[in-house]
């Protein structure tokens, strides 16, 4: 038997496993010692042979596909076969992508990048454009995405590389999903899964189907979403079979029961997407999973578990987006236009060595001058100049050798620099999040938690979005005696400053209300002003700092009737009575601020109202929030959308105003801390 002929006969056995079960792979792949020692393969067929073991297994299994991978790129790199080295480097790439381990994955692609270039395989050279696409993605540079699937698809349309062009237009389709543009984002999606269709590419129809299903979940075109998850599904099983993606498209089909509220469902969803994650060892899907059920069992009050998963969500995505991730990739592509300036550097000592032995040459010619006297006077003239002339160029190239080799240096001790410096920010940044995030817990602990509104308010909504991770906004519930008391409150600034004050306010309600029992809404805004001035020692120091709040004061009276107390700080009541908008505005001026009196006076406003009338306490902030035009959503838009929610069932109402002001938001950066609490009486 020939060593090929040994070979192929491997080859057969181990696709014939595969198809009938991939568990066989790594059975398939042992060897004998004996058969081993009797039939050694050629180079070239070995490296082959690991380079499809490392294919094989790179969707179930990454790190035991990465481990065949380097035995071949070792291989290929002591027998010097360029393409097999630059195949090996880009499926270490992508077994280190799929571990979420983006520095590393980058650092190969690119090396394996330089090999394919030199070597022009630019059908190769798209596909691991394609793969820096995704890493970018992942790191949510969506522009950086977009610029590379973009040379990924110019390389692919240009040799007519079909395979490649569908992976571009789905690098795209996702970017500007993320960029919320999501008419490009379906135009791209199609054109994949019309190409993928028509050349039968099964593998790559399961990410298409997928992706397409995400864009109509988002648009809230749920049957369409199911349709095509189910595709993705059908595909995505037998020989076609891609653990990982399953696992996705089961978290998703999670979420798309989970807003329409089947959350019995969506937990059988969540719990087998978490399963398929952890057999196929990838973590980002185990990361989508912890996610979603961390977020629909705090949908359902089980803290236990949310805390469970939060945690579980929180390791993984520490590992996934690494703040010093974006900083070594940053230095990977510097550490590669230094390796591009030393090639050059090469490139001109050749062309230098060249020069010096055209000068040479002409010595010689120079030397044999035997013509007459005439002629060789003439001869002499000519190469007297171009002897000064090539000493000038000579120059010139020394002078230029002696500046690159100098901006090399430079740069070199300005890399080293930059790298101090980012580590030292990367410690300061993760130290200020992990204080930040530990604020977050604090704040979110003296909110109200959704059992005790419910027990208070019965039916409501809370839309709380904060700017930044901790808030300047906050809303405040009490009970006393036979008066409910509901208020939200917009502290002065955001952030880590804006939280500090709302801890503030909160504390001082609770001591006016609850401990001094004072029940008269215009009273209760002059103490806390009080309370604000003397505590910021406002009348001595410069400090300005305040607050605008909505408070109510609900009684209920005989019947269905109830009446509503009202006393505003530069911020309105809005409510809907007798199937009508009304607007109640509030006092012109702020608790505590820039008015600098120790004692304010704030005005009641009494309403007769009726069961099932709404209330709505705002701030400034969903009015204030810009499109990519900077212009503000406005007043007269916040007015038409609770027109329009006075026929929806109150706990709807939230989704409308969510998906109103992200239509006009697009991809524009949020302004202010965001908060609406609606109420039916």
């Amino acid at each position: 038997m020939t060593n090929y002929t040994y070979f192929s006969i491997r080859l057969l056995i181990m696709g014939w496993l595969f198809m009938a079960s991939p568990e066989l792979i790594a059975q398939a792949t042992q060897v004998s010692p004996y058969v081993e020692k009797e039939y050694s393969k050629p180079p070239k067929a070995e490296i082959d042979f690991k380079l499809h073991q490392s294919e094989v297994l790179l969707n179930n299994s990454p790190q035991n596909s990465r481990k065949i991978a380097l035995e071949a790129l070792y291989l290929a790199s002591q027998t010097k076969h360029k393409r097999r080295e630059a195949r090996a480097h880009e499926l270490i790439g992508q077994a280190y992508m799929a571990q979420a381990v983006h520095e590393q994955s980058l650092e190969h692609f690119l090396k394996g990048l330089d090999i394919l270039q030199r070597i022009e395989a630019w059908e190769r050279v798209a596909h691991i454009f394609n793969h820096i696409a995704v890493l970018y993605r992942r790191q949510r540079r969506y522009d950086e995405t977009i610029n590379y699937a973009n040379q990924a698809l110019r390389l692919a349309k240009k040799f007519d590389y079909h395979s490649e062009i569908a992976l571009a237009h789905i690098n795209l389709g996702g970017a500007y999903y993320f960029k919320k543009n999501y008419q490009k984002s379906i135009e791209y999606i199609q054109s994949s899964i019309d190409i993928r269709e028509q050349f039968d590419e099964k593998t790559g129809l399961i990410n298409s189907y997928n992706n397409m299903g995400l864009v109509m979940r988002k648009l809230q075109k749920y049957p369409e979403a199911l349709k095509w998850y189910s595709m993705s599904l059908e595909v995505n099983s037998g020989t076609n079979r891609v653990k990982h993606m399953k696992s996705a498209t089961l978290d998703n089909i999670g979420d798309v029961m989970a807003d329409q509220e089947k959350y019995k469902e969506a937990h059988e969803y969540y719990n087998e997407a978490l399963k398929i994650a952890q057999e196929s060892g990838v973590s980002l899907r185990m990361m989508e999973a912890h996610q979603s059920l961390y977020e629909l069992t705090t949908k359902e009050q089980n803290f236990k578990a949310a805390l469970y998963h939060y945690r579980q969500y929180v390791l993984l995505k520490d590992s996934f987006m690494n703040t010093s991730m974006g900083v070594k990739m940053n230095n990977l592509q510097q550490k590669r236009r230094i390796e591009v300036a030393k090639k050059e550097k090469e490139l001109l000592e050749k062309d230098i060595k060249l020069k010096r032995a055209t000068i040479y040459r002409q010595k010689i010619l120079t030397a044999s001058a035997t013509l007459g006297l005439i002629l060789v006077l003439i001869m002499a003239f000519g190469i007297y100049r171009s002897r000064r002339f090539l000493q000038a160029q000579k120059v010139e190239i020394d002078r230029q050798n002696q500046a690159l080799l100098f901006t090399q240096e430079e740069i070199l001790s300005q890399q080293e620099v930059i790298t101090e410096s980012n580590e030292q920010l990367t410690l300061q940044n993760t130290k200020i999040m992990s204080s930040i995030r530990y604020a977050q817990t604090i704040q979110e602990a003296i909110l109200p938690f959704y059992s005790r509104l419910k027990k208070v308010l019965g039916e409501y909504f809370v839309l709380y979005k904060p700017k930044d991770v901790v808030s300047g906004d906050f809303y405040w519930l009490s009970k006393l005696d036979r008066y409910k008391f509901i208020a939200v409150v917009d502290c002065t600034g955001h952030g880590v400053p804006g939280a500090f004050m709302s801890l503030i306010g909160f504390s001082l309600l609770n001591e006016i209300v609850n401990e001094k029992c004072n029940v008269d809404p215009s009273v209760i805004l002059r103490q806390l002003h009080e309370g604000i001035f003397f505590a910021l020692k406002q009348e001595q120091s410069t400090n300005r700092d305040g607050m605008d709040l909505c408070l109510c004061r609900i009684e209920e009276q005989k019947e269905d009737n109830l009446t509503v107390v009202f006393a505003g700080a530069k911020r309105p009541l809005y409510y809907i009575s007798n199937n009508q908008l009304h607007t109640l505005k509030g006092d012109r001026m702020s608790v505590g601020g820039k008015q600098i009196k120790a004692s304010k006076s704030f005005t009641n406003h009494t309403i007769s109202m009726k069961k099932g009338d709404l209330l709505y306490l705002t701030t400034d902030g969903y009015v204030d929030t810009p499109n990519p035009q900077r212009q503000s959503f406005k007043q007269h838009r916040l007015l038409q959308v609770l027109d329009t929610c006075k026929h929806i069932p109150i706990h709807q109402q939230k989704r409308v105003f969510e998906n109103t002001l992200s239509n006009y938001q697009l991809d524009a950066e949020q302004r202010d801390d965001i908060t609406i609490v609606g109420v039916k009486l």
